[in-house]
């Protein structure tokens, strides 16, 4: 089976995007755009927005205050932001579907 390289590919950006950027209100606009991207991926498994946006939410603190507030004016981040799980579990699953394994 091919493997889920356009998915792949939105976790390694979402995980550079956490790295390069500072945990500023300034930042959330570039997460933003991130998010209505990751969103249109294409995949074989159903897209991991909640353990994305759970990760975002421990590491960017200040990132994820500034996306609930611009989330008054858009649906599309005000359903994101509702988004929540284990972060643990967030974590393991992303990283998991990193490695090579078929969908």
């Amino acid at each position: 089976m091919m493997q889920d390289e356009e998915l792949k590919s939105s976790i390694k950006k979402f995980y550079a995007l956490m790295e390069t950027s500072p945990d500023t209100p300034d930042s959330a606009f570039d997460f933003i755009v991130f998010l209505r991207s990751f969103v249109r991926t294409r995949s074989c498994s159903i897209l991991p927005t909640t353990e994305l946006m759970t990760v975002l939410k421990v590491n960017k603190p200040a990132v994820f205050f500034s996306l609930r507030q611009m989330s008054e004016q858009n649906e599309i981040i005000r359903f994101l932001v509702g988004l929540s799980t284990d972060f643990e579990a967030a974590e393991q699953k992303l990283k998991g579907l990193l490695k090579d394994e078929p969908c």
